[in-house]
């Protein structure tokens, strides 16, 4: 049975996300065929904060795609990577998270988180 390769690359450096929408850049995922991706809180501010993420693709880091979405995140607890892990395949050359709707929850919401992702071929 041939040996499959996996390389953990992060997806989204340490971001603080507030009501205004982010968009990470992207990382190239062309050589590999699936990957788990690993969402860790670090800080947050406000009252209930939650936010939404789409995990989106594209074949020329311009044009992005909706490939999933990701289960909301609501009320984190800080330092710990935020269940469930989300499991992605069938991507593009290059993926990255979006927060196209910015935070929801009240006395202004903030999250700070990171993404990494476990990829594999």
């Amino acid at each position: 049975m041939p040996q499959r390769s996996t390389e953990k690359k992060t997806l989204l450096a340490s971001t603080q996300l507030t009501a205004t929408p982010v968009s990470g850049t992207g990382i190239s995922v062309s050589a590999w065929l699936e990957g788990v991706i690993l969402i860790t809180v670090t800080a947050k501010g406000g009252t209930s904060p939650a936010v939404d993420l789409d995990v989106e693709t594209s074949e020329d880091g311009t044009n992005w795609f909706k490939l999933q979405d990701v289960t909301q995140i609501s009320d984190p607890t800080i330092g710990t990577t935020v269940p469930p892990a989300v499991q992605v395949s069938n991507f593009g050359k290059r993926i990255r998270l979006n927060n196209p709707d910015g935070m929801s929850g009240s006395s202004t919401p903030t999250m700070t988180l990171s993404a990494d992702i476990v990829v594999k071929n």
